[in-house]
């Protein structure tokens, strides 16, 4: 009898000890702690696992066991019930090692820590551009991208206020993002613009904002159009200094991208060129277009591309120069000029004649 409740003692002792220690590190909120996973092992396989939305542990818990992503159904089973877990997982695609301690198949569950990987957006792509790389990766179609960049509810953030109403062009911030395997394209395309507010429009650069004489809207076009021109990054000042003292004179910008983002409007173009035609025409540097800053004053309707966040600060903080004119070199650096006589003669020199 004494050696019967001897056992029972203990087994209710590690019982409690377990579910201590796991409230102990669950901590005092009820939140799992920050960090990878906990591992029982190390193992350079990965299981994939889908849960299905309305999925328990307990409906889990054998399929891991099956699997080897845990030892053992019963104990995730105990321990997911004795704290409430169960029925508070996440469902998605999951990425599990073997031998997985339950611990951490339980943080991950609860969480919704599911796999994700890598997708690096490159900066000065259009919105197609960017849309392809997505489909490319796996991670959403294209079509389901261009759709929701251009549905999307520009009243969930307040910089897109005075955004007019169409494609995010300019706004979908170029970075590498890690994606998991169940977001929609609404799902990227909020993180694209929460990345830029998050980095770009820091505290400091804000007051820079308000104080130019631009708008955000036309900040990022600029940017957009320095992004393209500019090959190597540390002349993207000279070359936004350039377009902001056209600007001031009333001089057109007489930039080659808008005239490419222009031309884009015929499908053969792309199909045969691309989105960047990289020799233009006088027949395409005449097209008729608000882009075509050969033919149109100021500023085009809105941005050619997404650009970075240090070609947008070269737009805020450009350098003081009285350059007018830009004319590439073979090494893709460019050659600046004051005069019209002075650039005609690095023309001849640089492209001849």
């Amino acid at each position: 009898m004494m050696g019967k409740l001897l056992r029972t003692l203990v087994a209710a002792v590690f019982l409690i000890g377990a579910v201590l220690a796991l409230a102990a590190w669950l901590g005092p909120a009820g939140a799992f702690p920050e960090g990878g996973p906990l591992r029982a092992g190390r193992s350079d396989n990965t299981i994939d696992v889908q849960v299905a939305p309305g999925e328990t542990v307990s409906s889990l818990a054998a399929l891991l066991e099956e699997l080897g992503v845990i030892s053992s159904a019963r104990l995730l089973r105990a321990l997911a019930s004795t704290v409430g877990l169960d029925n508070e997982i996440q469902a998605g695609d999951y990425a599990f090692s073997p031998g997985q301690a339950v611990l951490s198949v339980l943080d991950r569950l609860r969480r919704g820590l599911t796999s994700a990987q890598g997708t690096t957006i490159p900066e000065g792509r259009r919105v197609e551009e960017t849309a392809a790389v997505l489909e490319e990766a796996g991670v959403v179609t294209a079509a389901d991208f261009i759709a929701a960049a251009r549905g999307y509810d520009r009243s969930r953030y307040k910089f897109l206020v005075s955004v007019p109403a169409g494609s995010l062009e300019g706004f979908l911030f170029p970075d590498t993002y890690q994606v998991t395997k169940t977001a929609s394209a609404d799902d990227i395309v909020s993180l694209m613009l929460a990345t830029f507010e998050r980095k770009v429009l820091t505290p400091d650069v804000a007051v820079d904002v308000n104080k130019n004489a631009l708008s955000l809207q036309e900040i990022v076009t600029l940017a957009s159009i320095v992004e393209r021109e500019a090959v190597k990054s540390e002349e993207q000042p000279m070359i936004a200094s350039v377009f902001l003292n056209r600007l001031r004179l009333g001089m057109r910008l007489q930039a080659d991208p808008t005239v490419q983002y222009a031309i884009t409007r015929d499908p053969a173009s792309v199909t045969r060129y691309g989105y960047w035609k990289r020799d233009l025409t006088v027949q395409d540097l005449a097209i008729d277009s608000p882009y075509n800053t050969y033919r149109a004053s100021g500023l085009p309707p809105g941005p050619i591309c997404n650009p970075g966040k240090e070609v947008i600060l070269a737009v805020i903080r450009p350098a003081s120069t009285k350059y007018l004119y830009f004319v590439a070199r073979p090494d893709g650096s460019h050659a600046f000029s004051e005069t019209l006589e002075e650039h005609n003669r690095n023309v001849d020199r640089y492209r001849g004649g």
